[in-house]
């Protein structure tokens, strides 16, 4: 009996270290930026194989905008963490890049640099002008990879009549300078305040269990 508690708390503790790993990224995000990493991998030819499904379905949607597959981009908010892949299209004449989140539900998003070291970036849901210090958020309710790149190309050019254009340079390294600017700014410390803080929280739950697991059974085992 004693032996077979003893396994059940092995394992239960097993799972609940499992899942506080898989959560310490977002929980270390509430506190810095600073160990995000983010680079590219692989070749720029084509997506490879884990293009399938509803991935598979919106890579055909975003190549026929007109964009052109830049490559597969690996992000994480620490370096031993787990990380997130995405595909990464690009578009000169549209002056915009567009991703495809491999992890389930991300859906897509567009995001357009700007000369002023600003962000335009859509997603199914928003569209959001992002700077050093302030955002302005639109909500567009959940639409398709073409609707949505519209809505974004409108955004753009409302901000060109501010005399603030796109930048030129739809490269790799642009788009890895794109990331950068984008945790620089004051929106994404907001939503990684948000998101981290509950990911802090439920680490703290769950760590507070396996330390009442654990009590239990050292006091069971004294009692004998």
């Amino acid at each position: 009996m004693m032996t077979l508690l003893l396994v059940l708390i092995l394992v239960w503790a097993y799972t609940i270290l499992r899942v506080v790993w898989r959560r310490l990224p977002l929980a270390m995000g509430f506190f810095s930026f600073r160990w995000m990493t983010a680079r590219f991998i692989g070749a720029e030819d084509a997506p490879g194989p884990e293009v399938k499904g509803n991935t598979g379905v919106l890579n055909d949607e975003i190549l026929d905008l007109g964009f052109s597959y830049l490559g597969l981009r690996e992000e994480g908010l620490i370096p031993w963490g787990r990380k997130i892949r995405e595909l990464v299209y690009f578009d000169d004449q549209s002056a915009a890049f567009a991703a495809l989140p491999m992890a389930r539900g991300y859906g897509y998003y567009f995001i357009s640099p700007l000369s002023d070291g600003s962000l335009v970036m859509t997603t199914r849901s928003k569209t959001v002008w992002i700077s050093a210090n302030d955002h302005a958020t639109l909500p567009i309710g959940k639409v398709l990879p073409d609707k949505a790149f519209d809505i974004h190309q409108d955004n753009v050019k409302s901000r060109a009549r501010d005399g603030v254009f796109p930048i030129g340079d739809f490269t790799r390294e642009s788009r890895l300078a794109a990331t950068r600017a984008y945790y620089a700014s004051a929106y994404a410390h907001k939503q990684m305040r948000r998101i981290g803080g509950i990911a802090l929280l439920s680490i703290v739950i769950y760590m507070g269990f396996l330390a009442y697991a654990c009590k239990a059974f050292l006091s069971i085992v004294l009692l004998r």
